[in-house]
């Protein structure tokens, strides 16, 4: 098994810093690809999180990381990064926004994502999904792309 310890001073040249207030954002680039890293909130407080907006060629992705809130925060969080206005083709979202009704809601009104793919889903053990999940992201996002093996693929 490797050593989850490495040596810093073999990355440290690939490492950025970043520390952005609510609302703010910074864009990147790294080989052609645009990242522009977003603060979202990660539950009561304002923790420290960070969303991604990716651009490779011509798709854009976004990731949303563990975020977390109620409804009416995270709506004022995706409307202060220009959602709706945003084309977005593939959206890494956390399973619970996927679930309820209420969550699902703003998803679709203001990600508009082309396809959907369900991250962080809770499982059991290693790799039994809890029951019931996938099921509640299915009957509000048909279209999800699920994955259900490690390292799976799929084209889009």
């Amino acid at each position: 098994m490797p050593s989850m310890i490495y040596d810093f001073s073999k990355i440290k040249n690939r490492v950025r810093g970043i520390d952005l207030k609510e609302g703010e954002s910074k864009v990147e680039t790294f080989k052609g690809i645009r990242v522009e890293v977003i603060r979202l909130r990660h539950g009561k407080n304002m923790m420290l999180h960070f969303g991604f907006i990716i651009e490779i060629g011509n798709r854009k992705i976004l990731h949303m990381g563990d975020s977390s809130g109620k409804p009416e925060v995270v709506v004022n969080e995706l409307k202060a990064y220009g959602f709706p206005g945003r084309r977005i083709d593939i959206a890494f979202i956390p399973y619970w926004y996927l679930m309820k009704s209420e969550y699902a809601k703003i998803i679709k009104q203001l990600i508009k994502a082309e396809h959907i793919i369900p991250m962080h889903v809770a499982v059991i053990g290693f790799g039994q999904t809890i029951p019931g999940i996938l099921d509640q992201i299915k009957t509000h996002f048909p279209q999800a792309i699920i994955f259900s093996k490690e390292m799976e693929k799929k084209t889009l």
